[in-house]
């Protein structure tokens, strides 16, 4: 007889961003193998991004990321289908934009003395004038706010809601956008102050993947970006 355990299969937010970053670092070694493996790559590197932030955002509190306006709109619609239907307790998760506006705003991130948040040049010389942000702030070049918009907007909504027309992606922009974001994803999960690390176990594996994933992207550069 099957056990509880064996039936069901379980994971949760933090499950899940660590095995999409561990993920990208699996489908970026097997491209050579099978360029399809782009698609994956990408769309597992966007899943690791867009959890990162839920994490970071959410400290220990779950609550800080519900999108209320959300959840109270698709309640109301469940209950117009049905008047009698029971509250389910469903809630909604802000949006990837939304998550991504949040990550580099102060008064979302200070949760702990060590808390930092991103701060994407120019917006960085409007923080250097502020005394109490300017220490507090992890800043970017410019060329990140270009990566992100491309990797949610163009690239994972095209793979995952995809029209049917053909379809073609530079792949050193890939790799660019690969490096680019697997750079913020190591600073939200290792440096930002508001991901508890629960293991040494943990820390050397995200260490070791963004490690493996700078590699990869090192290689991929090469072949992708002749002119670095």
């Amino acid at each position: 007889m099957i056990s509880k355990e064996d039936y069901y299969f379980r994971i949760d937010e933090r499950q899940n961003t660590l095995d999409s970053l561990h993920k990208t670092r699996v489908f970026l070694s097997k491209i050579d193998e099978d360029e399809f493996y782009w698609k994956w790559a990408m769309i597992a590197l966007h899943n690791a991004l867009y959890g990162s932030m839920i994490l970071v955002l959410q400290g220990t509190n779950p609550v800080r990321v519900e999108d209320k306006k959300k959840t109270e709109q698709m309640k109301k619609l469940r209950q117009k289908k049905n008047p009698l239907e029971a509250d389910t307790g469903e809630r909604y998760v802000i949006s990837f934009n939304e998550a991504l506006r949040r990550i580099q705003r102060p008064e979302f991130m200070k949760m702990y003395v060590g808390s930092k948040f991103v701060c994407i040049t120019p917006e960085a010389e409007k923080y250097k004038q502020m005394p109490e942000h300017s220490d507090k702030a992890e800043f970017f070049a410019p060329e990140l706010s270009v990566s992100l918009e491309h990797l949610n907007d163009y690239i994972r909504n095209q793979f995952l809601h995809y029209f049917p027309i053909s379809i073609s992606f530079g792949k050193g922009g890939f790799v660019q956008i690969i490096a680019d974001i697997a750079k913020l994803i190591e600073f939200l999960l290792l440096r930002c102050g508001n991901f508890r690390i629960d293991s040494d176990e943990e820390s050397n594996f995200i260490k070791g993947e963004i490690s493996a994933i700078s590699d990869l992207v090192t290689g991929l550069k090469g072949k992708h970006l002749p002119n670095e």
